[in-house]
């Protein structure tokens, strides 16, 4: 597995589907998948040139808010982006997480209890 393959795994937001539309507007579809469609849905992406049958389920992954398609090329600069900023800052990334750690700890602590 590559840094790009676990990236997905960890922003995916889980399944698939029969169809999607990407962040930039490509629609993404499976027509081989025995999938429930309404009437002419199907010929209608098949008909429509921003669309794409890929033969499988639609992966999506949700980065800032956005969901892209997996098989979009477009969500690959924004994952380029994002592992570089990963990689140069690693180190301040980690000293982060660990004082974010320690505090939500400090504040849990100090949180009321109910006894049941």
């Amino acid at each position: 597995m590559d840094t790009k393959d676990t990236f997905e795994r960890v922003f995916s937001v889980g399944g698939s589907s029969a169809s999607a539309t990407c962040n930039c507007g490509r629609t993404f579809y499976n027509s081989d998948g025995g999938w429930d469609w309404e009437d002419g849905e199907l010929e209608g992406l098949a008909e429509d040139k921003d669309a794409t049958d890929i033969g499988y389920g639609v992966g999506l992954i949700e980065v800032n808010g956005r969901t892209y398609a997996v098989d979009c090329d477009c969500w690959h600069s924004v994952y380029s982006m994002i592992e570089l900023f990963i990689d140069r800052h690693a180190h301040q990334i980690a000293e982060y997480l660990k004082l974010e750690k320690k505090r939500k700890i400090e504040e849990a602590e100090k949180s009321a209890t109910v006894d049941i």
